[in-house]
């Protein structure tokens, strides 16, 4: 049997965006990044460049706030943005632009369905993991970095490191430019969980 290729995955979260700051949710909505955020895509790709991960391909979700924290990155890193429509944040229909304390009150209630206008949440892993699992696959024995949403990550997460997507609130508290890092090889292992060393102290949201 030949040797699998290793393959370094990179999942970073968005930036801080507007509606981040005013703590709505977005689900599908298309806010852009603050001037925090912007100076939090700077700081990562700064940290990227001398870290040595030597990424060789960069991958983005077309909402505005994640697609603009890659172009930031892309542009420290010499890389450009390829964008991949699965990589977007789950749609939340009705609920998109309300605030937070009305999504944990829906979630805590088991009160959220499709019929509100969001995405199917079984509909939302299979799009989200098949992009993935594709990404990877196209890119085996390489390092390549995808800049997402915190529901992706979760997802992902849960089912690559727990083998369980039904596990994936145990991974939904990734800030905003966060970085996991995820190796493929003979075994998958988790390297490192939303980390934001690279973050000066005010910018960690």
């Amino acid at each position: 049997m030949p040797h699998r290729l290793t393959t370094r995955l990179l999942l970073v979260r968005h930036a801080e965006s507007l509606a981040n700051a005013a703590e709505r949710l977005q689900g599908s909505g298309n806010d852009p990044l603050t001037s925090r955020g912007e100076e939090q895509a700077h700081q990562l790709g700064a940290w990227l460049q001398t870290y040595g991960f030597r990424i060789q391909a960069l991958f983005s979700s077309p909402l505005r706030r994640a697609h603009q924290t890659a172009a930031i990155i892309g542009a420290a890193l010499g890389l450009p943005v390829q964008t991949r429509p699965g990589l977007r944040e789950i749609g939340i229909g009705t609920l998109e632009g309300t605030d937070m304390a009305t999504w944990r009150a829906t979630i805590k209630h088991g009160t959220y369905t499709p019929c509100q206008g969001g995405e199917s949440p079984y509909d939302f892993v299979e799009r989200a993991l098949g992009t993935l699992h594709g990404l990877l696959a196209a890119n085996e024995g390489r390092t390549i970095l995808i800049v997402t949403h915190g529901a992706v990550i979760s997802a992902a997460l849960a089912y690559w490191v727990d083998r369980n997507t039904l596990r994936w609130s145990h991974y939904a508290t990734t800030q905003n430019t966060a970085v996991s890092e995820l190796l493929f090889g003979e075994r998958i292992e988790l390297v490192r969980y939303n980390d934001t060393s690279h973050l000066a102290e005010k910018l960690v949201f």
